[in-house]
């Protein structure tokens, strides 16, 4: 018997953390991250147990507007996609606010920017660690955070602590029709089916090897 936590979305302001006890719960791994549910999934082993949950509508720090995918790291961090603030958002296993970061997050200025406190919502944009729409984020076990940034149809990638480190899609880098990877001066993705193009990716997830894999909105998985 293993006990399993589960961070889980719930509409679009809160966070909930349950946790089961449950000799089903041997196929599921140590950390499961939902998405969507329904009552019949989250409750489909023995009742989990209800521990806490935090969130409340807006832009300020800790709040949230359309908290559409989260994620976990090995330290328990919680990483929150909030989407129509255009910016990630991280938080402790206990709710605690750390840091969002996206463009304006701080100042309002339209520049990358991390913010830990008197933060905002993002200025939506094409730029280098900029957001339109953030629709999925993951994490890998070097701590590195991932975000399917949906409308400008590219991958962003980010240490833990919210620094930029690269974005990859069709023509992030110079414009042209083929895959690149860009670490600074980048841009929006060209839309489209060819290999590492991407159609309003929206969903992410690594496994104990690094791998990526993407689950591109009009296209397929990658």
């Amino acid at each position: 018997m293993r006990e399993v936590r589960r961070a889980v979305l719930i509409g679009t302001i809160a966070l909930a953390v349950l946790t089961t006890s449950s000799a089903e719960a041997t196929s599921v791994a140590p950390v499961e991250v939902a998405r969507q549910y329904s009552a019949s999934t989250v409750f489909a082993q023995s009742p989990p147990e209800y521990l806490l949950q935090w969130g409340s509508p807006g832009s300020s720090e800790g709040q949230l507007n359309q908290a559409v995918e989260v994620a976990t790291d090995a330290t328990g961090n919680v990483y929150v996609a909030d989407q129509f603030n255009n910016r990630i958002q991280k938080f402790t296993s206990t709710g605690t606010f750390i840091a969002t970061w996206g463009w304006g997050v701080a100042t309002g200025v339209a520049t990358y920017e991390i913010c830990t406190s008197g933060c905002q919502a993002g200025v939506a944009g094409t730029g280098s660690g900029q957001f339109a729409l953030p629709g999925g984020v993951a994490t890998d076990l070097a701590g590195n955070v991932y975000v399917a940034d949906d409308s400008n149809n590219r991958i962003q990638k980010f240490t833990s602590a919210g620094t930029f480190v690269a974005a990859w899609g069709w023509g992030v880098a110079t414009g042209a029709a083929t895959y690149e990877i860009c670490a600074s001066g980048c841009r929006e993705g060209l839309q489209g089916g060819g290999t590492g193009q991407f159609t309003l990716p929206n969903g992410l997830g690594t496994d104990a090897a690094g791998n990526l894999y993407v689950t591109d909105g009009g296209n397929r998985v990658s």
